[in-house]
């Protein structure tokens, strides 16, 4: 049987043919639908509303620029229709499809309406494979042979991964998890990027929803990786609130990755905070282990302990190592004169989010010399 138009098939005893070719649309929401051989050909598509039972049978072959389509209301897991390659795979199913086998889409993946989730599969897309539409792959999507400065999606098109230097890796592979924060605060979704044997730099793209925001204010969001001990914010270099991603270039290390405003590590670990008398005023010291959330640090002097203090840097002093696992070392000079007998300060840590915490005081013992009054002899 070989249609240029549309067929239908919603009977329940199922139908069967020795061949179908379709360079249309062959829709099928029965029981069954069984041929020895059915060939979508260039423009045709396979379009399944799969009820509760209903089986595909036979063999399938899908030609370059034919589409398979999953519609209808109900969700639904795929079935024999699905073979381990397809040409283009279409999602127009609210309720969402499910994976029951890895296959490999070298078209058009577009996700108009619904989810499709992988479960315990994993989705390849082919060299050329694009993606459309605002839904997403729940799971793990791989791509094979990326090239260099070629922007790969992995599911929706604002999950991506552009290799800008180095030597691309034989395969690179996203895996979305979503419904749950990776920690308290974060976008309640979490990314698993893998790109084996990669040792150059890429810019990686993260899509999440509004729905999913768990309170953080969008132009705040910044990208997280787990290094193994804990997450670390990594910072952002674009922000897209209106098509919901969040992006950073130069990335070098692959693994978790979370979109957050704030994190649970601390704005910054000090480990040493000090002062120094000297003639050219009060040398102050400091010394970090670790940065992550830390965007600079201002100095603050008393000279009661009694009083917190006030500021007396002007500007913020920059963070050198922020959002890294190293620390750094600071120093700054207070050379404003005083006859205080002591000096308190202060060292006050302020957040990418702007909060700020204090450490110290460290005192300062002044050391004051007073010289004779010396008057000259009124000369006889």
């Amino acid at each position: 049987m070989i249609t240029a138009g549309e067929i239908e098939r919603t009977g329940a005893a199922g139908e069967q043919a020795a061949s179908i070719i379709v360079s249309g649309t062959l829709e099928t929401s029965g029981a069954r639908l069984s041929a020895n051989n059915i060939t979508i050909a260039t423009g045709g598509l396979l379009r399944v509303k799969r009820a509760a039972g209903q089986t595909i049978a036979g063999a399938i072959n899908y030609s370059a620029g034919s589409t398979l389509e999953y519609a209808g209301n109900a969700a639904q897991t795929t079935g024999g229709e699905l073979t381990t390659t397809a040409a283009a795979l279409r999602v127009a199913n609210a309720a969402g499809v499910t994976l029951n086998k890895s296959t490999t889409v070298n078209g058009e993946l577009a996700l108009i309406s619904g989810a499709l989730t992988t479960g315990a599969y994993t989705l390849t897309l082919g060299d050329l494979a694009t993606c459309t539409g605002g839904y997403e792959v729940i799971g793990n999507v791989q791509r094979l042979g990326p090239t260099l400065a070629t922007t790969a999606c992995f599911g929706h098109p604002h999950t991506s991964l552009t290799f800008t230097s180095g030597a691309p890796p034989s395969s690179a592979a996203i895996k979305l998890s979503s419904g749950t924060p990776p920690f308290a605060g974060a976008v309640a979704r979490q990314y698993t990027v893998s790109a084996p044997g990669f040792t150059g730099a890429a810019t990686l793209r993260l899509h999440y929803l509004d729905s999913e925001l768990n309170g953080a204010t969008e132009a705040n969001l910044h990208l997280w990786r787990f290094d193994g001990s804990q997450w670390r914010l990594m910072g952002r270099s674009a922000i897209d609130a209106a098509n919901n991603y969040v992006e950073l270039a130069d990335v070098t290390a692959f693994s978790d990755w979370a979109i957050a405003e704030k994190g649970e590590p601390t704005a910054v670990t000090v480990v040493d905070f000090h002062a120094e008398t000297h003639v050219d005023g009060i040398h102050l010291l400091w010394e970090t282990a670790d940065e992550t959330l830390n965007a600079g640090f201002h100095v603050l002097r008393s000279e009661s302990h009694a009083v917190h203090g006030a500021r007396i840097t002007t500007e913020l002093i920059p963070s050198q190592t922020a959002g890294s696992v190293g620390g750094a070392v600071y120093h700054y000079i207070d050379a404003t004169p005083s006859t205080a007998a002591k000096r308190f300060y202060w060292l006050e840590d302020v957040e990418l989010t702007g909060a700020t915490a204090r450490h110290g005081p460290v005192v300062v013992q002044q050391t004051l010399v007073w010289l004779p009054l010396v008057t000259a002899a009124a000369s006889e």
